[in-house]
């Protein structure tokens, strides 16, 4: 496929608490309202799924669109991720927020994925003056409850396959607190087309593992992946007793939250509770024919779903 050029492709270094993070901007024309994209993972690097961004969603026609790496995401330094917790990403966040206010005198859109849905909630409600809306795919609300409906439904499916029945077996009931157990977990669920409709584990894994190697390079994909797990042991202690629930982040700016019908990670009794919490312009979105990566499973709804919410005005900051 050839390569689409842009008026705007930049990559910027940012210092964040001492610690380099890299953000490229990307728009089909100069003055585009920005839009943050906020990676899931935990420790998912961002930057090598640009390219997919892009053919699936074509943001940069209305946006200029923010792919960020964060802390100690990606080839980053080994010390980069010392002391890691979802505070301090969220600190990150807040920073990343008020420079690119800053540098466009716009308001931020947020485009935040699973756990950076969460956290892109959470950053309106600290900076709700400087953030347009949050269109947050997937969220994780309460992952206990989201992990132990994966759980069962794992249950079930072992009824009928020996092979899942074994797996099941020596994986054994949340919390999945190591990055060993998470990923076991994982290969499951995305097996039963949880993740991906119609991709196992085996495809979602090549198609990282490659596109880590064409953005990091052969050596900075190991660095990449390594770092990946490193974040996950101490952030998955964390996540296990997120409960957004106990604490739902009260923000001037838009919620508009979008779930796949066939996500096991949000089943209905926690996309039920979500909607209780809604405000009058906030919104929630069931997208039929998708799992847990909505926004690859059904792009072009949820492309519509950012442009029709993300581009409502709000006043400048300025």
């Amino acid at each position: 496929m050839r390569k689409r050029r842009f008026e705007q492709d930049e990559a910027v270094r940012l210092e964040i608490d001492g610690v380099a993070q890299r953000i490229r901007l990307c728009a089909a024309r100069t003055g585009l309202p920005p839009l943050l994209v906020v990676q899931g993972g935990p420790g998912l690097p961002l930057l090598n799924e640009v390219s997919r961004f892009q053919t699936s969603l074509s943001l940069e026609e209305d946006f200029t669109v923010a792919y960020w790496d964060q802390r100690g995401c990606g080839n980053a330094a080994r010390d980069a991720h010392a002391a890691l917790s979802l505070e301090r990403l969220l600190d990150d966040l807040c920073f990343v927020i008020r420079w690119l206010n800053e540098r466009t005198g716009m308001n931020v859109a947020l485009l935040g994925i699973s756990m950076g849905g969460t956290l892109a909630m959470r950053a309106a409600a600290r900076e709700e003056s400087l953030v347009s809306a949050v269109i947050a795919i997937s969220p994780d609300l309460n992952v206990a409850l989201a992990d132990a409906n994966a759980h069962s439904i794992l249950i079930a499916a072992s009824s009928e396959s020996a092979r899942m029945s074994r797996a099941l077996a020596r994986l054994g009931p949340p919390p999945y607190l190591s990055p060993s157990r998470f990923q076991e977990r994982l290969t499951l669920v995305a097996d039963l087309g949880g993740i991906e409709r119609g991709k196992k584990f085996g495809d979602i894994l090549a198609e990282l593992a490659w596109s880590l190697v064409k953005r990091y390079g052969l050596f900075g994909a190991a660095a990449a992946l390594q770092n990946a797990r490193s974040m996950q042991a101490m952030l998955l202690p964390q996540l296990a007793e997120l409960d957004l629930f106990s604490s739902w982040p009260e923000s001037a700016s838009p919620f508009h939250l979008v779930f796949g019908e066939d996500d096991f990670l949000s089943p209905h009794s926690l996309v039920e509770a979500a909607s209780r919490h809604c405000k009058d312009e906030d919104s929630l979105i069931v997208l039929p024919r998708a799992g847990h990566m909505v926004h690859f499973d059904r792009p072009d709804a949820v492309r519509e779903i950012v442009r029709s919410r993300a581009l409502l005005k709000r006043p400048s900051s300025r």
